[in-house]
């Protein structure tokens, strides 16, 4: 828990704002993370459309779903899943993903991914996912997220942009 004996905020330095300001956002992502069920799993049906396609990136590829598409689809089930678990102002965002894409799926099929969470730790969500179409595999995966305060993200990106 934070601590600060007999301080108040307009007696501290800006460098102890700052400390106590991180410290806070680490205990409300801590207070996030609590509130998740240990047991959560969450699915989702998407119907292949042609832009979610390969060809629709290469015309020389067949008409299948692409592979990325198939990340992106995983990736939103798993944020979507643990997303009303979390503290107001707190998301979460992918770092980590391994995919095994193991059997086409053709345009105007449903296909329906489920995640599972398998671990919490820390601030890091860890999931199982696995995509099927009429209850055959076509594909699987291990994807990891990290629970981070919105205002972080918008401070980074706005560093970012005045470096660039």
């Amino acid at each position: 828990m934070l601590y600060c004996e007999s301080a108040n905020w307009q007696e501290m330095t800006d460098k102890a704002r700052l400390v106590v300001a991180k410290q806070l956002e680490v205990e409300n992502g801590i207070m996030a993370r609590s509130l998740l069920p240990t047991e959560l799993s969450h699915s989702m049906n998407f119907v292949v459309q042609p832009e979610h396609t390969t060809s629709y990136i290469d015309a020389r590829l067949p008409e299948v779903l692409a592979t990325c598409t198939l990340v992106m689809w995983m990736e939103t089930v798993a944020s979507l899943a643990v997303q009303p678990y979390l503290t107001e102002g707190y998301i979460t965002v992918g770092i980590d993903l391994s995919v095994e894409h193991l059997s086409f799926t053709t345009v105007n099929q449903t296909l329906q991914i489920e995640c599972s969470v398998t671990t919490v730790t820390g601030n890091f969500v860890d999931f199982d996912i696995v995509a099927t179409v009429n209850a055959k595999t076509v594909g699987k995966g291990k994807h990891r997220r990290a629970i981070i305060s919105q205002k972080l993200i918008q401070r980074q990106i706005s560093k970012q942009l005045k470096e660039n």
